[in-house]
């Protein structure tokens, strides 16, 4: 009843103690003993899945069943897929109400679900995707707090991290973004506005353009870097993910993704140069991965690529973060391909070598103008080569590529020496 809060407030704490129920793993081990109360049990979703469409539901009691779904265990363990897909297709239908907080929870809902329920999420993603994340990120400035875009940048990411090396899902969510007119799931509202000041023609801008005004924005109006690459690393994950993607990029970066991150490698603010530079870490994985090392048109294409930072940086190595962010990237590239054992296995170790690295040492670093970019890079060759650390230690341990991926990155801890007999 819409008009009774004590009502309102008796369900919610109904609500929230059914939820601390279901979120213990001893009571799910416990319920596979009792069948008649696991039935019992499951009708709390049933119920949870009629509150979120029901007129009467307010913000206050669609946010107790946002928590409840968040961290009950119950599903996992229990329900068939059938019945999880309609659990999310619920939430996404949940009528839209203008709270920041419920907003951000919602958000956080669809990062757990993605964990929870990896394999149903990644088949509706054209479901969820445009509507439930990306309008998130791309709603007014003026109405949306950096909360909300915190959190669908962080859904985005665990999107990528989820479908990192699956090229039928990154189909499915190219067509998401380039395909997908902003009109179709922007609010109504938002079609009669300006976006950060400039018109837009709403019955043929795609969410892929408004994405890019999105960072252009958060880099030159916001100063909002790292919302700004982390936006970008995501998008160029979920994008870049094929050979002819990443050709694309080359070639003539002709959608203009790699210009944003120029954007803001020139923006002039202290730290965006090295921000912009860590972002670089999804294109160097994703460029080892492609790179077949026979010496094809793409390979070389490819390793042009990954070159792009030590050229557009050449003339900045002085400045601190341009440095730091040329040792971050360096590191990260000679380890993902040549510095660990799995690199060093493959066919490829000796293309990277010959048409990367080397270049790369002779071009740029044995004559840059930083001491300190020039020194790390030594210490750097000599623990792939000698396979002594700082320390004068040898050292042996497996690491694995993707870790380049991750924001920490990789250390001259992580790389490997290459085995006396590979390099000449």
């Amino acid at each position: 009843n819409k008009k009774n809060p004590f009502g309102s407030r008796l369900y919610i704490q109904i609500v929230r103690l059914f939820g601390s129920v279901l979120a213990h793993y001893r009571v799910m081990r416990a319920l596979t003993k009792l069948p008649s109360l696991k039935e019992q049990l499951g009708e709390v979703l049933e119920l949870s899945k009629e509150a979120l469409v029901h007129p009467n539901a307010n913000k206050v009691i669609i946010g107790a069943q946002y928590t409840l779904l968040a961290y009950e265990k119950y599903g996992a363990y229990f329900l068939q897929k059938e019945d999880v897909m309609s659990i999310i297709r619920s939430v996404i239908r949940t009528k839209d109400i203008q709270s920041t907080n419920l907003i951000c929870e919602k958000l956080h809902l669809m990062r757990k679900f993605l964990s929870k329920y990896t394999s149903v999420m990644l088949e509706i993603i054209p479901e969820w995707l445009p509507s439930e994340v990306l309008a998130q990120i791309l709603s007014d400035e003026e109405v949306h707090s950096l909360s909300i875009l915190q959190a669908g940048i962080a859904v985005v990411l665990d999107l990528l991290k989820k479908s990192l090396d699956s090229s039928a899902i990154h189909q499915t969510i190219n067509r998401c973004i380039r395909n997908t007119l902003a009109k179709d799931v922007m609010p109504e509202g938002a079609q009669n506005r300006s976006v950060h000041g400039h018109s837009l023609e709403w019955g043929s801008t795609t969410l892929e353009e408004l994405l890019q005004k999105e960072i252009t924005f958060l880099i030159i109006s916001k100063k909002e870097i790292k919302f700004a690459m982390d936006l970008w690393l995501a998008m160029m994950g979920l994008l870049y993910n094929t050979t002819e993607a990443l050709l694309e990029l080359s070639d003539t970066d002709e959608r203009g993704w790699l210009r944003l991150n120029h954007i803001c490698f020139l923006s002039g603010n202290s730290s965006a140069k090295f921000i912009a530079l860590k972002a670089w870490r999804i294109i160097t994985y994703y460029s080892w991965a492609h790179v077949q090392g026979k010496s094809l048109h793409h390979d070389h294409a490819l390793i042009r690529l990954l070159k792009m930072p030590f050229e557009f940086s050449s003339t900045s190595h002085l400045e601190p973060d341009v440095c730091e962010g040329l040792i971050y990237y360096l590191t990260g590239m000679v380890f993902v391909t040549c510095g660990n054992s799995k690199a060093q296995e493959q066919k490829t170790f000796r293309f990277f070598w010959e048409n990367l690295i080397s270049p790369i040492y002779h071009d740029f670093l044995f004559t840059s103008d930083s001491i300190k970019l020039k020194s790390a890079a030594i210490k750097l060759l000599a623990v792939l080569i000698d396979g002594k650390s700082e320390t004068g230690t040898s050292k042996t341990k497996s690491s694995f590529p993707l870790k380049v991926i991750a924001s920490v990155g990789v250390t001259m801890k992580d790389i490997e020496p290459v085995p006396a007999d590979t390099v000449d």
